[in-house]
């Protein structure tokens, strides 16, 4: 499902209403975090997706465990680079990064 620009905020919002599933997580991600961690989030959360039919699977950089909003310590602009390989991993599953100011 592709979403509006406008809807992320609400929908952000509504994820760290809840706790944490197995596809949504949560990293509070205070400095540059690893890539190859980032690709395992990827690959276990779009498994669970698939096994539990859900469209999608989130991962949430600044969010706490305790869902508070921290921001993240990642470039602003993003690793662009990292994105694309990350996204090739995948295989098959889109992977989109967006950043929003809460």
């Amino acid at each position: 499902m592709i979403r509006k620009l406008s809807e992320m905020p609400s929908l952000t919002l509504r994820l760290i209403g809840d706790v944490e599933t197995e596809v949504v997580e949560y990293k509070a991600a205070k400095q540059n975090y690893d890539f190859e961690d980032i690709g395992k989030y990827f690959s276990a959360l779009s498994n669970e997706a698939n096994l539990r039919g859900a469209e999608c699977g989130w991962l949430l950089f600044g969010i706490t465990n305790d869902r508070k909003i921290q921001g993240d310590g990642l470039p602003q602009g993003g690793p662009d680079a990292k994105r694309r390989a990350a996204s090739a991993q995948a295989r098959g599953r889109q992977v989109h990064q967006r950043r929003y100011d809460l």
